[in-house]
């Protein structure tokens, strides 16, 4: 991951970050066969070994050129995250499978029949196994190698259950696997020199503010390794009720004649509205109404003192407050008739 700023006083700032990572590869089990089709028809056709796979496909296109016929039939394709497509026309069809060699393509015991669905595309090109094989694979004499080239287009996908030997090159190398069209190599490759450079994250900013510049590029590349550690890290929840609990346990004190509490602010609290010119308006009408009494302002403003006396409000020096955090809240009297008084409460 590399970053790196621009500063000048009479320039825009550019901020340039990137992160890259290096992979070693994977060889997938990709044998070339030979499909038998109708009349006579043959090609050549490259085959993935998938384990994973309940039913083995080919590809359209190349059914339709080994003369394939076969019952339509619509299908569901599913994979991780669950992902899914619909073909509504594929077709189910039967085939012949063997290998390239011509010692062994006449001997029918070793012809694979198939039965697959028909597909428009089953992936993207992969890589095969490199030419030549490492030494370090020691294959009988005379094997009949597989292997098609890289990058290598699939057009048919087996099932895995033709496997027939195992041999394994080192504690981080391939294995070689034996099956009935040749030798393949799968697995991850060892020692690579330079590996593949994949780009994980590409940002260019420009602005002539270079500090919020460079914040808002953190913050994107916190959300990004954030989004791609999903299902890695454990993300602990937390009980709103318990973190409530826990501010009011750190808030509250004695002052020494009652209890005091803070008051529970929220972190992502909404921004406020200005309402200093609304509450400026309530304030004069408040002050037209108690000039008309004398006794009634007096006891207005005794109540008043006596907040601030008791330390339940304070005398605001400057007028004004941080935009979005302040809040001008109107009063006004609200009197109890009592037995023997009136009360006056703000």
């Amino acid at each position: 991951m590399g970053l790196r700023t621009e500063s000048r006083l009479d320039s825009p700032v550019g901020v340039h970050c990137s992160a890259t990572v290096r992979t070693s590869g994977v060889l997938l089990p990709v044998v070339r066969a030979m499909a038998y089709g109708e009349n006579g028809r043959k090609r050549t056709v490259n085959c993935l070994l998938d384990s994973g796979s309940e039913r083995s496909l080919i590809r359209t296109d190349i059914a339709n050129e080994l003369g394939l016929q076969g019952t339509p039939s619509s299908m569901t394709v599913r994979g991780v995250h669950g992902l899914s497509a619909t073909v509504a026309d594929s077709r189910h069809v039967r085939f012949l499978l063997g290998p390239m060699h011509e010692k062994v393509t006449d001997s029918e015991s070793m012809k694979l029949e198939l039965t697959t669905l028909c597909i428009p595309s089953i992936c993207d090109d992969l890589v095969a196994s490199p030419t030549p094989w490492p030494s370090e694979i020691d294959l009988p004499p005379a094997a009949a190698l597989a292997s098609p080239p890289s990058p290598t287009p699939i057009q048919v996908l087996i099932g895995f259950d033709i496997c027939r030997g195992l041999r394994i090159s080192g504690e981080d190398g391939p294995i070689s696997l034996e099956t009935i069209f040749g030798w393949i190599l799968c697995g991850p490759k060892a020692h690579c020199r330079a590996g593949r450079q994949e780009t994980t994250l590409f940002s260019t900013a420009t602005a002539d503010r270079p500090a919020e510049t460079t914040e808002e590029l953190n913050s994107q590349m916190r959300n990004f390794w954030e989004i791609d550690s999903i299902g890695v890290t454990q993300e602990t929840a937390v009980d709103p009720n318990e973190e409530t609990v826990e501010k009011f346990g750190q808030s509250v004190a004695f002052d020494g004649s009652r209890y005091v509490v803070g008051l529970l602010w929220r972190a992502e609290a909404a921004q406020l509205l200005d309402n200093h010119e609304v509450a400026l308006r309530r304030l004069r009408a408040l002050r037209r109404q108690l000039d008309k009494s004398v006794d009634t302002a007096r006891e207005y403003a005794a109540v008043i003192q006596t907040y601030l006396d008791n330390g339940w409000a304070e005398q605001v020096e400057e007028i004004g407050g941080p935009p979005g955090r302040t809040w001008y809240l109107p009063h006004h009297a609200v009197y109890q008739q009592d037995q023997s008084k009136t009360k006056c409460r703000v």
